[in-house]
């Protein structure tokens, strides 16, 4: 098929040539460019070009001949590239000939000076008690293992063997042995030891890794042994009830239990963080503070992963939630809209499929917008909320239009805050009046982070000595083993990506972020 012949060619099998999948005047083009050599190819963004589209360019370039040259110019490091994508990165690009980390372009003058901050909020009083009642679950599991002792084989009576006796087919194993064959479930060990659940075992060593209490990966690493060597074999009801009860509480831990063993998934307090309705108020707090210190001049966007929630959560989220659509860029610039702030900031919303403001800066955004725009501009409620609008305007009225509109809109004052979707607005979006970003993003990817930060550093001719704020709010609930999980998301989002911290040192991690 067409497809599977594209793939082959994509992968650079042999007798596969992916330039003969363009059309015949592509064919001709390329045959007749390479005869009028040779050429410098400057592919701008190039950290897009890892899939299809670079291979392409690779087939291009080697149609040219060799005496072509490829510079590729990008902000985004080269970093989290699978295989293939590395050697397809390596057969267009090679070395990194020359590379500028961002600060040393700040201290040349070519971007403005920047900050990173964090907001740390925690979870809607709604959101908690759900998630309480998770942990709870969780809590009287481990009661039941550590304190009741039940089953036929009692899980501590199991873990015993497992790091004491250490017998596989009658033969004893050494510790080391133990510790280089399975090292996740030697640690999770060693963390209960140093809880002083068990004596620690003859040739074991507790080291600085195994002073912390035992986390959710290492309780998952646990339970899955305890599961696949002892309770799936057992016929025993007490046994049976004891599997169903971990089978029901891996989940919550991000695990689920198959038949060959762990699988990562989503946990749902991950996913309860993520979302929370809590970042769209943090959102707020933020912008208040920033209005504080800028003024007049605050030009800022708050960033979500989507518009509005399309997937059903499971009924249990549901009730945490209720009809929200949590995480989404609605929901924060209603929050926005309906806070104190709005009158001052006339918030908008800009994403791919809506635009929306307020009804009453309607009138004013009429008068800003073209008079053959303004005069066939419609406005519906949003979501019923008739205080809030969404406007239409026929035909030619989509994203290519009102983004560049509200940009406009934007930089001029008429608003001083914009709500949207990182699809639409976290990457090429040029808004070089923009001051602050305020991250509610779950994206993590160096990609992805270097891209939304960028939206700030622009260079802004009207305010020489402008400086970016850019915030990432996390989410945390103390209370769960996975309740963590946003704020190491929050960790992976700074590891690779260089900031001044504190005390003007620069580096990279999120030790740079300010509260």
């Amino acid at each position: 098929t067409l497809a599977e012949t594209r793939r082959a060619a994509v992968r650079g099998e042999p007798g596969s040539d992916l330039l003969d999948l363009l059309h015949p005047r592509g064919r001709d083009l390329v045959k007749r460019a390479a005869a009028m050599g040779p050429w410098t190819l400057v592919l701008d963004e190039c950290h897009h070009l890892l899939e299809t589209w670079g291979a392409l360019c690779r087939a291009l370039v080697r149609a040219l001949g060799d005496d072509t040259w490829v510079v590729g110019l990008t902000a985004t490091p080269r970093t989290s590239m699978t295989a293939r994508q590395a050697e397809l990165h390596d057969d267009l690009f090679g070395d990194c000939d020359f590379s500028v980390p961002t600060p040393a372009v700040v201290k040349e003058g070519e971007l403005a000076p920047y900050q990173e901050l964090v907001y740390l909020t925690g979870p809607t009083t709604e959101e908690d008690t759900w998630i309480v009642a998770e942990r709870s679950r969780f809590a009287d599991l481990q009661l039941e293992l550590l304190s009741e002792r039940t089953g036929t084989l009692p899980f501590l009576d199991w873990l015993w063997r497992r790091l004491h006796d250490r017998r596989f087919s009658g033969t004893q194993v050494s510790w080391r042995e133990l510790e280089e064959g399975e090292p996740e479930l030697a640690r999770a060990g060693l963390r209960l030891v140093n809880a002083g659940v068990l004596e620690l075992p003859v040739g074991a060593r507790i080291r600085e890794e195994h002073r912390a209490v035992a986390d959710a990966q290492d309780w998952a690493v646990l339970l899955e042994a305890y599961a696949r060597e002892h309770l799936s074999a057992s016929t025993a009801l007490v046994d049976t009830r004891l599997l169903e009860a971990v089978r029901g509480v891996l989940p919550s831990l991000g695990y689920t239990l198959t038949v060959r063993g762990l699988r990562s998934a989503t946990s749902p307090v991950d996913r309860i963080c993520a979302l929370s309705a809590a970042k769209a108020g943090a959102a707020v707090h933020v912008l208040e503070a920033e209005l504080r210190a800028l003024g007049e001049d605050l030009r800022a966007v708050v960033l979500c992963d989507f518009e509005q929630r399309t997937a059903q959560p499971p009924a249990s989220l549901q009730e945490a939630t209720g009809d929200r659509p949590a995480g989404s860029a609605r929901l924060s610039f209603v929050a926005l809209a309906g806070s104190d702030l709005a009158d001052t900031l006339r918030p908008v919303m800009v994403t791919g499929r809506t635009v929306a403001m307020r009804r009453e800066d309607l009138a004013a955004f009429r008068s800003f917008a073209p008079a053959f725009l303004a005069d066939r501009l419609l406005a519906e409620p949003l979501d019923g909320n008739r205080a809030l609008v969404t406007l239409s305007a026929g035909l030619g009225w989509g994203a290519r239009m009102w983004t560049p509109l509200m940009t406009r809109w934007l930089e001029a004052g008429g608003t001083q805050a914009v709500v949207g979707t990182r699809g639409l607005l976290g990457e090429g979006w040029d808004c070089p009046a923009l001051n602050v970003v305020v991250d509610l993003t779950s994206a993590s990817t160096p990609t992805a982070v270097t891209q939304l930060r960028g939206r700030s550093l622009r260079i802004d001719p009207d305010r020489p000595d402008k400086v970016a704020d850019n915030w990432t709010v996390v989410c945390v609930a103390d209370d769960h083993p996975r309740g963590d999980a946003d704020y190491l998301r929050a960790v992976r989002k700074h590891e690779a990506h260089l900031a001044p911290g504190r005390d003007g040192v620069v580096e990279s991690g999120i030790g740079h972020c300010d509260e």
